[in-house]
């Protein structure tokens, strides 16, 4: 019912917005790329690994989920 119905579209909140925030990562990694200093490359390799973080984590909840979502998710 209406719980229901909640209770996927949270579901499908909380697998999108690591989504987004590897994308966000990922646009660090782009804008210290360009740096030949190694405050740059540690930069950049912190924004990598953070993006690797939150799309591991996306990639966890989907295959948890993915008998539970709906199919447009």
């Amino acid at each position: 019912a209406e719980e229901v119905e909640l209770l996927h579209e949270e579901m499908c909140r909380v697998t999108c917005f690591p989504r987004w925030h590897t994308s966000w990562w990922n646009q660090k990694i782009a804008e210290h790329i360009l740096g030949a200093s190694a405050n740059d490359e540690g930069l950049g390799a912190y924004a990598y690994h953070q993006a690797r973080l939150r799309d591991n984590l996306a990639h966890c909840f989907k295959n948890k989920w993915v008998a539970h979502l709906p199919l447009t998710a």
